[in-house]
This record gives C-alpha cells, sequence and structure tokens, in this order.
C-alpha cells in the first residue's frame, strides 16, 4: 500500500524541478529519488509498473525522460 504513494512523490519532485528549471532558464531538470530506496526490496516488475506511470505521464505532456540508475531522472524540455 506504501508503494502506491512512489509516483505521486516522484511526480511531485518532478514538477518542482521543472518549475526551478524553468525559473532559472535551464532546458533540462534533474529529479533526485534516491533516498526512496527505489533499488532495494521492490521486485522489479512492481519498480516498472511504479515509475512507468509517470516515465510517460511526462512523456506525453512533451518531456523527455530518461532514468540515471534508480536515483534521478533527466528531463529534457
Amino acid at each position: 500500500m506504501a508503494r502506491a504513494g512512489i509516483p505521486d512523490e516522484i511526480r511531485r519532485r518532478a514538477i518542482e524541478a521543472i518549475a526551478r528549471a524553468v525559473r532559472l532558464g535551464h532546458s533540462n531538470a534533474a529529479v533526485e529519488v534516491g533516498d526512496l530506496h527505489l533499488d532495494v526490496g521492490i521486485p522489479d516488475a512492481d519498480l516498472d509498473n511504479l515509475i512507468n506511470e509517470v516515465t510517460q505521464e511526462l512523456s506525453a505532456a512533451g518531456y523527455k525522460v530518461s532514468w540515471d540508475d534508480i536515483t534521478a531522472i533527466c528531463i529534457e524540455f
């Protein structure tokens, strides 16, 4: 049940990082998620489902999204 909050937390952080980057005139943003410990205790299939929701949402909004391992997201716009 606690895992259900992960996409919302990643989404919140992504929105904040994008807004900050735009204010600074940057064309990309980095979202740190290492503190969520996504690499521990979550089966790969479940992890894919958790992060794909946010990745697809950002991609559909026109952002280019790539994951740096499982600790950070790079968002280009």
